[in-house]
């Protein structure tokens, strides 16, 4: 198992009583670079809401033995 992260932008649109809103994720192999690529796309804009945010995520090494199966 190793450690990874996920940047998670949280999008939403429209006015208070009219939102909209939905995630995206996008896998990042350190911190570091999650949290550069978060900076960069925290926007502020008319009817547009981004938030961006680095989350711990654990990723499991894929057993060789299932990567072909031999029928």
């Amino acid at each position: 198992m190793t450690a990874g992260f996920v940047l998670v932008l949280t999008i939403t649109l429209g006015f208070s009583s009219d939102q909209q809103t939905f995630q995206i994720s996008f896998p990042k192999e350190s911190h570091a670079e999650c949290l550069s690529d978060a900076e960069k796309l925290q926007k502020k804009l008319p009817f547009v809401s981004v938030t961006a945010t680095c989350e711990p995520s654990f990723v499991y090494p894929q057993n060789k033995n299932e990567e072909s199966v031999n029928t």
